[in-house]
């Protein structure tokens, strides 16, 4: 994974676990993996961690279910809205990002494929969304 990519509070793939990124250097990361029950801090190069992919499971443990009215995964609120239908992604395992205000003004719009920017693009849209894997 690219440093670049990275800020703490990121969700990250860490063999066949989950971790979060606690702290950032220019050659390793520090990541939180749960193993046995217990959290554990471990210090992991950027080789040994991967990005973990925006899926409907994962929107839906974050309360972003699939919406038949709108034809797209929406918020229960409706400010947050994703689409992976075809017609708006030019490649595969993409997905259109939308934010509004509560008055359903438009934030703005991209598109991602990792949890991570996911994360990324709800911060800078000033949401307090704690997403769980």
């Amino acid at each position: 994974m690219d440093l670049k990519e990275l800020m703490v509070g990121d969700w990250v793939r860490y063999g066949n676990r989950f971790a979060i990124v606690k702290s950032i250097s220019y050659d390793k990361c520090v990541i939180l993996v749960s193993v046995n029950g217990q959290d554990e801090l471990v210090s992991e190069t950027y080789d040994n961690i991967e990005p973990v992919p925006v899926t409907p499971d994962i929107l839906k443990k974050n309360g972003i279910e699939f919406d038949e009215r709108l034809c797209c995964y929406a918020s229960g609120d409706k400010r947050i809205t994703l689409d992976d239908r075809d017609e708006f992604m030019n490649t595969e395992n993409k997905w259109y990002i939308h934010a509004d205000t509560i008055d359903l003004c438009s934030i703005g719009s991209c598109e991602i494929t990792y949890v991570h920017e996911m994360q990324h693009f709800l911060r800078l849209c000033d949401y307090q969304l704690d997403i769980i894997i």
